[in-house]
């Protein structure tokens, strides 16, 4: 299934592949890896490998381009500091004025959170590298409707699918848009042997309680 339109949209499965050959995205359901927030995950997605592999980088952003194709936005916000190179891009391939989004507010000269100018009203994209719970993405999204941006609209390269994610963001009234997921990664990663059945079964049932999850 096509996350967007254009030409060179990849499909979410193809995205995966190409995280999966870079090794951005790694299973470990025997130890698993422990996030920001406390949860215990059986995967790891580390997009800023893919900084530094300029084909799977332009794949990735040709993709994102055709997602983002058919959306009406003005401005293309990243947020720091993951998804600051994304956003340049992005921004650069679509044409479009660029801003990124500081976690805190600056502690000298003038203190400010946003960086780059929007002009009031703008309808602005927000891009990030990875969603996980959702948290961060909707704090910067909050952070930018602060300043007057219209923001309804987030494109990333993957996403969890964690339940309280999906139903932050539509609290939040933002569509998230996403090159592709843990569910379609997992199916991708046991055709290809990255991961054995019975390890691939406990990883499935991860994204469906998170937090509670046991290996």
């Amino acid at each position: 299934m096509r996350q967007g339109s254009g030409g060179n949209t990849m499909d979410a499965r193809e995205t995966a592949a190409i995280l999966l050959d870079a090794n951005a995205l790694k299973f470990n359901v025997e130890k698993p890896y422990v996030f920001a927030s406390g949860i215990k995950s059986p995967v790891y997605m580390d997009c800023r490998i893919l900084m530094s592999n300029v084909g799977k980088r332009r794949m990735i952003v040709e993709s994102m381009v055709g997602v983002v194709s058919s959306l009406d936005f003005d401005v293309v916000a990243g947020t720091a500091s993951a998804g600051i190179p994304w956003a340049s891009w992005l921004s650069e391939s679509v044409s479009k004025p660029m801003v990124y989004v500081r976690k805190a507010e600056k502690e000298h000269g003038r203190g400010k959170k946003i960086e780059g100018t929007i002009p009031d009203g703008a309808s602005t994209l927000l891009v990030e590298d990875l969603v996980s719970t959702g948290m961060s993405s909707l704090a910067a999204v909050q952070s930018l409707r602060n300043e007057g941006a219209k923001v309804s609209e987030c494109v990333s390269i993957f996403q969890y699918g964690m339940p309280e994610a999906i139903s932050a963001f539509k609290t939040s009234a933002v569509k998230l848009h996403s090159l592709s997921n843990f569910k379609v990664a997992c199916e991708v990663a046991l055709e290809n042997k990255y991961l054995n059945k019975a390890d691939a079964s406990k990883a499935l049932e991860w994204m469906s309680n998170p937090r509670g999850w046991s290996k």
